[in-house]
């Protein structure tokens, strides 16, 4: 029996025991020996930005390094190594949940693929940049530009957060019980990366805009904040290649059972 036939709506009546047996099931796949290294390269990438942004700061300060040289490890620099990073990890998350939704037979799935494009084109188009300036400036004339400009993302961010929470549970409304356990893989890592894009970003730019931490505490936030996105952006990919091996499996249980 493959997996999408153990939690076929019509199948098990217990949700936990779907649930429960999805969850095996996903563990199994994702401990597969040769999903090690892509699990070692995604907890480690984030881990080492981390280290050269808050390195190159050091030695900035400390008058070794000039801003431009210490601007090339910033994790916050428009299309540095840190946003090029992320840009591979969607690409290859949008590809395999293409591929995953195929495979599994779930259309629905590939709305992760579609949300995981969003956000290539968002940083390659620069499309919250774009109307977060002009948006600061007129919801918050009172505020320096930068602060204007930070708020405006939040909320930027924020709206879009709702309205893609809005179209998951259109979606997803009548859904059976395999498609939402498929669609909580993809949620979690999602979920995490708005946590760190607009929670975290939002305390730690209210704290600093009135005054309870420090320039230096403010910019260490900043800097997990931008390692957390990446860490949340590795998850996603990593949900969509389990998914996609987990597809894998079973298509080759599939083709078995109907060579027999």
């Amino acid at each position: 029996m493959t997996f999408l036939e153990a939690v076929r709506p019509a199948g098990l009546p217990d949700v936990s025991r779907w649930t429960g047996a999805y969850i095996v099931t996903l563990k199994d796949v994702a401990r597969a020996r040769e999903l090690r290294m892509f699990w070692i390269a995604v907890l480690a990438l984030p881990a080492l930005m981390i280290l050269l942004d808050a390195g190159a700061r050091v030695l900035r300060r400390a008058g070794y390094l000039n801003r431009e040289t210490s601007e090339l490890f910033s994790l916050a620099q428009d299309l540095g190594h840190g946003e090029l990073a992320g840009l591979v990890l969607f690409a290859a998350a949008a590809f395999l949940v293409f591929a995953a939704a195929k495979l599994l037979r779930d259309q629905r799935l590939a709305l992760w693929g579609w949300l995981a494009s969003f956000m290539i084109a968002d940083e390659l188009l620069t499309l919250h940049d774009r109307f977060r300036a002009d948006l600061g400036n007129y919801l918050f004339p009172q505020q320096e530009h930068l602060v204007a400009r930070d708020l405006a993302e939040i909320l930027i961010y924020g709206l879009l957060c709702l309205i893609a929470l809005a179209v998951i549970l259109v979606i997803y409304r009548r859904a059976p019980a395999r498609s939402l356990l498929l669609a909580a893989t993809m949620f979690v890592p999602f979920a995490m990366l708005g946590l760190f894009a607009i929670v975290v970003d939002a305390s730690a730019s209210m704290l600093h805009l009135y005054g309870f931490i420090p320039d230096g505490l403010h910019a260490g936030l900043m800097i997990i904040e931008d390692g957390g996105e990446l860490f949340a952006t590795g998850m996603i990919f990593m949900a969509a290649l389990v998914l996609y091996q987990l597809g894998r499996r079973d298509s080759m249980a599939s083709g078995l059972r109907d060579m027999h």
